[in-house]
């Protein structure tokens, strides 16, 4: 059922709650042991904030949309570690597909970018890393830059990402749902993202979502 906007969750038991539809009219859904809607009852539903629940971290965001329940969870220290510890290589590998630079020059920019961006890890003011979970499993990350500006708070996705053999499953388009709920709560006017040319799939799922190019570099080989 196609519902226009996000239920507003007026009751939870452990077997239904109702959410208030666009027309003003209430619809009974059924959930599941923490609340949330069992797969293919809300088929249109976005995002809800959650309060801590049992096995939850404060912080963290469930997302509802196209059969993919999608929970952001604030990203652990080891988290972080295991993050590191590969996001430089993937970062420089995409500048060299991109005809940016060759390996060893675009692995020098990926060290300086993370270290200039990251200086204190987890800790670095004004960012935000979230791990995205499908009910246990871990299927992405969220990585966000808050920055005030003269017109208001700005949000930069740093990284958007879903596990490569969990791709094209909704999880995607989630975690970015997931991320315009978080900045809308958080005051934020616009959110601005890089993504790379040869990206085609990253690129169509950004338009999609209403994303619009502000600048293209260009390149020619010769």
């Amino acid at each position: 059922m196609r519902i226009g906007t996000e239920p507003v969750l007026i009751q939870n038991d452990p077997t239904y709650a109702d959410a208030v539809l666009a027309d003003g009219h209430d619809f009974l859904f059924q959930v599941d042991e923490e609340g949330w809607p069992v797969a293919g009852e809300l088929d249109d539903a976005r995002v809800s904030r959650a309060s801590p629940r049992r096995g939850q971290r404060a912080g963290a965001v469930r997302a509802y949309r196209d059969g993919v329940t999608l929970r952001l969870e604030p990203m652990t220290d080891e988290q972080y570690l295991r993050y590191r510890e590969h996001a430089e290589e993937d970062y420089a590998r995409d500048i060299v597909a991109s005809g940016a630079m060759p390996l060893p020059e675009a692995r020098e920019k990926a060290r300086q970018d993370f270290q200039g961006l990251l200086p204190d890890g987890l800790a670095t003011e004004g960012h935000r890393l979230w791990t995205a979970y499908d009910g246990d499993a871990e299927v992405g990350r969220l990585w966000l830059h808050l920055e005030q500006k003269s017109d208001g708070l700005h949000a930069f996705g740093y990284d958007f990402a879903v596990r490569e053999e969990l791709r094209r499953r909704g999880h995607g388009r989630a975690i970015i749902e997931a991320a315009e709920r978080l900045c809308r709560e958080l005051g934020v006017v616009a959110i601005g993202l890089n993504v790379f040319g040869f990206n085609n799939g990253a690129r169509a799922l950004y338009e999609q979502m209403g994303f619009e190019a502000t600048a293209i570099r260009m390149i020619k080989r010769l």
